[in-house]
């Protein structure tokens, strides 16, 4: 099975239907788009049905969608190759439900669940990030009935150190280069909570049987990022897009597709497992 994950970076008719070609000629199994808007979502749905793509969903409601604002504009969709089954945003209770889209699907070889997310960035949404953090966890931390697939853009961590060290951004850099939690808070959150909630899903989501693909993969030598920043002038890189999945998911492959990155703002990551 061959997934691409992609915050697609809200684009306009003229840049899907190049993404759509970009990604149809890789013959992925399952794509899970990030920050697709209401109208992107539609020109996706249409371009990807010319492909030969049937089974499409998207998390945005029937109704009212034109209406949200405030980075509530942007959503999620998934297409698969295989039939697809929702599975109810609500079940997540994240505060925007928009930025959660779940699916089942109906595999050769049984049923995978697959969660796409987009965790909005902190600097904007503050405690909106948190709480999103908090609820995807609270939904995942269980014991699995069937494999399983997390998947998109979590704005963060802030760095990860070779020797497989996760820095947040509830952490900050003494004046000797040591990481340390803060004493800052934010929207009403501590750097103690936001810490927490960042990394119980990149780190203890595992307990949980959701692997972080890349890593498992590779080591954590392997410098590789999704997203670039400037920071005082500084080109800094990222590694914001994961996707982890179950143990019985076995890893083929896993990159990030940086030659597409010219058609987002984020390279798409793409997996490919042995089901």
């Amino acid at each position: 099975m061959r997934l691409i994950s992609w915050n697609t970076n809200r684009s306009a008719r003229d840049r899907i239907e190049k993404q759509v070609k970009v990604l149809c000629a890789r013959k992925p199994d399952v794509l899970a788009l990030q920050e697709v808007t209401p109208k992107a979502a539609e020109i996706f749905r249409e371009q990807l049905e010319r492909m030969g793509w049937k089974h499409i969903v998207d998390s945005f409601p029937r109704r009212g969608s034109g209406r949200l604002k405030n980075g509530r504009q942007y959503g999620e969709l998934i297409a698969s190759q295989w039939k697809l089954k929702q599975i109810a945003s609500t079940e997540f209770g994240v505060p925007w439900p928009e930025k959660v889209l779940s699916v089942v699907i109906k595999t050769e070889l049984g049923d995978v669940e697959i969660h796409s997310v987009h965790v909005p960035n902190g600097s904007e949404h503050g405690r909106v990030k948190t709480d999103t953090f908090e609820a995807i966890y609270k939904r995942l931390a269980r014991n699995p009935r069937r494999h399983r697939i997390l998947c998109g853009d979590f704005n963060s961590p802030q760095e990860e150190t070779p020797d497989g060290q996760l820095i947040t951004w509830g952490q900050n850099k003494n004046a000797d280069g040591r990481f340390v939690i803060g004493k800052r808070k934010w929207d009403g959150i501590t750097d103690e909570r936001w810490d927490l909630a960042e990394r119980c899903v990149l780190e203890g989501l595992r307990r949980y049987d959701l692997n972080d693909v890349f890593r498992s993969k590779h080591g954590y030598r392997k410098k590789a990022f999704s997203f670039f920043t400037n920071n005082r002038g500084r080109r800094v890189g990222r590694r914001f897009d994961h996707i982890f999945a179950s143990s019985a998911l076995k890893i083929v492959a896993c990159e990030y597709l940086q030659q597409l990155r010219r058609l987002s703002d984020h390279a798409p990551m793409e997996a490919v497992f042995n089901l």
